[in-house]
């Protein structure tokens, strides 16, 4: 079975670290693309790239412009391979103009490691997905299409003492997560502006950066089940907002934090 994310993120060889995108499958928010899906495009470039290794311990990701659901250039640059560890640049551009960057990511991937210390978070309580309805909303964005979402703590356009939230998530299709999808989920977390507020207001990320602790091993255990996401803020004031995001399996693993800026009108 093909799933549809990806079917969404399908490339094409172009050679020297070039990949094209041919268009017209990308998740969408209403007319530009959901950060998630790009940020998975950018994470298929490095699984199709020759001489990739281990696994992507993080994604740092800057947003300079609107991408919509046209042709891309994508290219992928090495930037340091040490012993265990491997150092990726990864840039979007229009083929009209391939000077013209609109997205850049930068991933690290790396061996796996071993370590004698350990410490984890303890994942907070919330109901189960089982328990709760899949969010659909009124005019609700393309993307929530491919994403069961079950909202369970915090609800959008209610104003809260604070912008918290948990949602339980997965692929629409059940594909079994692995770190495509995981990077993908880690943008399904609801702008902070809608937990203080009752009329929407939407946000523009800027920048974005995800670090996964998943292994294989952590992947296979969840398999096609939902991850817990947990939204919070720091700060919305003067047009910008942070959001920061902790995404846990059912057993209570901590599989990935993710942290980005946002503006907002």
């Amino acid at each position: 079975m093909t799933y549809h994310l990806d079917a969404a993120t399908e490339l094409t060889p172009k050679g020297n670290g070039v990949f094209a995108y041919a268009g017209g499958g990308a998740y969408l928010n209403f007319d530009t693309a959901f950060g998630g899906w790009v940020m998975a495009l950018a994470v298929e470039a490095i699984q199709r790239t020759e001489g990739a290794r281990g696994r992507i311990v993080s994604l740092n990701a800057m947003f300079i412009d609107a991408i919509r659901d046209t042709p891309l250039l994508v290219t992928v640059t090495s930037l340091m391979k040490r012993p265990r560890t491997d150092f990726w640049r990864v840039s979007f551009a229009v083929p009209d103009a391939p000077d013209q960057i609109v997205f850049t990511a930068d991933i690290i991937t790396s061996l796996d490691r071993n370590g004698e210390l350990s410490f984890e978070e303890t994942r907070p309580e919330a109901p189960l997905p089982e328990d709760v309805k899949r969010a659909k909303g009124f005019a609700a964005p393309g993307w929530f299409d491919h994403i069961d979402q079950r909202w369970t703590v915090g609800r959008p356009f209610k104003v809260s003492e604070k912008p918290y939230s948990i949602t339980w998530a997965r692929d629409a299709e059940e594909r079994p997560l692995d770190a495509k999808s995981l990077i993908t989920l880690s943008d399904a977390i609801a702008p902070r502006t809608f937990f203080v507020s009752e009329k929407p207001t939407f946000g523009s990320t800027i920048s974005f950066s995800v670090t996964l602790y998943a292994s294989e091993a952590d992947f296979a255990e969840v398999g096609t089940d939902f991850v817990m996401i947990e939204g919070d803020s720091d700060v919305i004031r003067a047009g910008t907002y942070d959001q920061r995001g902790k995404l846990w399996s059912r057993s209570g693993k901590l599989l990935a934090i993710s942290n980005q800026i946002a503006f907002y009108k």
